[in-house]
């Protein structure tokens, strides 16, 4: 099983078990195995625009998606049934501003229920506009449900505030754990092998080490690694150029930079000149003429 598949498994696991004698979240139904999308229904009090009257509802349908690059990339989370909250739109549920690889989807589950009561929202950049100017004039109304989320289940939250950034475990030290120690990725308990450290703290076990396909680090599988749009490597944040042009990472030697801006981008966004044979991003090159800027202007 791939380290991504170990995490998905920990994180079904993991839900499993908070719902057990959660009464107020169901899961209906999964797809994958281990689940790649969930469909949860929440039974607690928020509210919807019902003939233009904000009116409560006590029966809510979601969808949370794993994409692909998870845990880099936060679950896609969407309502199936109307909301009306300042941070949830048609397409999208904002779980969250800034991402934590580290957090799990149990965290997930736990914040779209606290969203949908009322006990998390924000009215600073809105997807709704105007369910933010709502909120604004009637917060002495919330929360709409007084539910704890966090007391169901066994596992201890993870810290919401928690932010991490991409890092090598190279400079880290083995240790062994004690018995309450887990990888911080699928969950494993065993103490009969050392676990690796990363400077963000996360215990990594054998199996959930990855190496930088380009200068050969031991990384941390939770902590951020990009996969080049080129090739397919997964490298280390040193090995990577960010392409401006597709916004897409790519191994520093599927680059090349712009002569007349200098600016690296990707091979698949580079365009080699016919007229004097330099390469050019996309911006600085005329489709129509065939050629760069340089030749056009001179």
């Amino acid at each position: 099983m791939n380290l991504r598949l170990k995490r998905l498994a920990n994180d079904y696991n993991q839900i499993q078990q908070y719902l057990i004698d959660n009464p107020h979240i169901i899961l209906k139904r999964i797809t994958g195995n281990p689940p790649e999308k969930y469909y949860l229904e929440y039974n607690v009090r928020s509210i919807q625009i019902i003939n233009n009257v904000v009116s409560e509802i006590n029966s809510h349908q979601v969808e949370i998606t794993i994409p692909l690059e998870y845990p880099s990339i936060q679950p896609q989370c969407r309502m199936l049934t109307p909301v009306f909250h300042p941070n949830i739109a048609p397409h999208a549920i904002c779980i969250a501003d800034h991402w934590a690889a580290g957090e799990s989807l149990k965290d997930v589950v736990i914040r779209i229920g606290e969203m949908l009561t009322y006990q998390n929202y924000s009215i600073k950049s809105p997807l709704n506009g105007e369910a933010a100017k709502w909120a604004s004039e009637n917060q002495h109304r919330f929360p709409l449900d007084h539910i704890d989320f966090r007391m169901y289940g066994s596992n201890t939250m993870l810290n919401n505030s928690l932010q991490f950034s991409s890092a090598s475990v190279n400079t880290a030290v083995l240790q062994s754990p004690s018995e309450s120690s887990k990888c911080s990725n699928c969950g494993n308990k065993s103490s009969k092998q050392n676990f690796l450290t990363c400077r963000n703290d996360h215990n990594i076990c054998v199996d959930c080490q990855v190496k930088c396909q380009n200068c050969g680090k031991t990384l941390c599988i939770i902590c951020e690694t990009k996969k080049c749009a080129v090739c397919g490597k997964i490298s280390c944040m040193d090995c990577m150029e960010f392409c401006p042009s597709c916004s897409k990472y790519h191994c520093s030697s599927h680059t090349k930079e712009c002569h007349i801006c200098g600016e690296k981008n990707c091979f698949n966004c580079i365009i080699e000149c016919p007229q004097c044979g330099l390469y050019v991003c996309g911006s600085h090159f005329k489709n129509n003429e065939n050629m760069c800027f340089s030749c056009f202007y001179k």
